[in-house]
């Protein structure tokens, strides 16, 4: 979610880049999680396998999981995005 907030999030906060980040995270860690393994491995498997196991649980994590963190990440947009009270 941080790697993701600090290319979204500068330019246009927001509930839709909320929206975004939290849908782009998904695959992202995802991602990293399985070089991750990968590379401890010693790189045994072929790293195009890895990349289409990696796109298969991002698909089934956004539906398990992604209801929650979409919306998670929309609310969290707006809330930083409001205007804030002057005192």
């Amino acid at each position: 979610a941080l790697i993701t907030t600090w290319f979204l999030w500068p330019w246009k906060p927001g509930p839709v880049s909320g929206l975004a980040i939290g849908f782009v995270t998904h695959p992202v860690l995802w991602f990293l999680f399985m070089t991750a393994q990968w590379i401890a491995a010693g790189g045994r498997d072929e790293y195009k396998e890895i990349l289409v196991q990696c796109g298969v649980v991002s698909a089934f994590s956004l539906i398990l999981a992604g209801w929650f963190t979409v919306t998670a990440g929309a609310l969290l947009g707006y809330w930083h995005a409001r205007p804030k009270k002057q005192n």
